[in-house]
């Protein structure tokens, strides 16, 4: 019986809406928008299947060259560099980037070929991205929820919950949060440590069922009611909050001046890349808190440092 093209949907999206947010929901969750759902391969049955028409782009690491984004044609051929005429319909993104991969060993040594579906033409409107990749998930091109999917994917879990809350403790707390309170408290030679993560408090929370873990949209429910005895409601049941540089005050006070010279920069401004005046009225826009470019301002101040330190511009 052929495979149904959308069957792979239903499942990959219940694991992106957790992964993208966080363990705060439970499976019962709101879920992504149709236009953010990213389809993910479970198993045998539940992948995406190529249709025609379909737009796909096809990624070959360290030789972009031969990579192609192309449309499915209506005879379900497809044609990249190098490469006439392969039928694509009917096949998972991950077959038809093993056929690319054997078609390519002809001309480049081992070759590493990833096709990725930006957009499906059927009976459904909604845009989807689906991740195919042939061996190394390391192959494709570089998305920033991909080592996190990819945690998830293959996490010795039970649930949607214990594979976000894996990844969580694998990735998302090395990789980011510790790293950040490990970096500014070694600056001012300060020792933090982290109760909460002790190894057996890691592991008797872990054991635990989903309805002592979450409630609603109540995260760390057990832990609250433990401690409710012990420290006020404002403080238990606040919003969470992030450790995030407050670039957009620095932008608004202290480096305003610098957010008004960025289009104006030596370096950036050799290069001709960027409008100035966009650039100036990025930056007004963002002091006047009209806005909030902090971060595209941000970008554009370290690309000025760098091309003027580098030597570049």
């Amino acid at each position: 019986m052929p495979m149904n093209r959308f069957s792979g949907l239903l499942a990959g999206t219940a694991v992106a809406s957790l992964a993208l947010t966080g363990c705060a929901g439970s499976s019962s969750g709101p879920q992504l928008p149709p236009a953010s759902f990213v389809a993910m391969q479970e198993g045998p049955g539940e992948e995406y299947v190529i249709g025609p028409l379909d737009e796909l782009t096809v990624f070959v690491w360290r030789n972009p060259e031969l990579g192609a984004s192309v449309q499915v044609r209506p005879d379900g051929r497809i044609t990249t560099p190098l490469i006439t005429d392969m039928p694509a319909v009917g096949k998972t993104p991950s077959m038809l980037a093993e056929d690319i991969k054997l078609q390519l060993s002809q001309y480049i040594q081992d070759p590493l070929v990833s096709v990725i579906v930006n957009k499906f033409a059927g009976t459904f409107s909604q845009q989807v991205r689906v991740i195919g990749a042939t061996e190394k998930p390391a192959s494709l091109p570089y998305r920033a929820e991909q080592p996190l999917l990819e945690l998830m994917r293959h996490a010795p879990a039970r649930s949607g919950l214990d594979k976000a809350q894996y990844a969580d403790l694998a990735f998302g707390l090395p990789g980011d949060i510790l790293t950040k309170v490990d970096r500014a408290s070694m600056a001012v030679s300060l020792e933090a440590r982290e109760p909460l993560l002790d190894h057996r408090l890691i592991e008797f929370s872990a054991r635990l069922p989903e309805h002592l873990r979450i409630r609603g949209a109540q995260g760390k429910w057990l832990m609250k009611q433990a401690m409710t005895r012990y420290l006020p409601d404002d403080i238990l049941f606040r919003p969470k909050q992030g450790f995030v540089t407050p670039i957009a005050d620095w932008f608004r006070g202290p480096l305003a001046g610098e957010a008004r010279g960025i289009g104006k920069g030596a370096a950036l401004g050799r290069t001709g890349w960027f409008a100035p005046e966009r650039i100036a009225s990025i930056a007004e826009a963002h002091i006047s808190g009209r806005s909030d470019h902090s971060r595209l301002l941000w970008q554009l101040l370290m690309l000025d440092k760098s091309l003027e330190r580098l030597g570049l511009a």
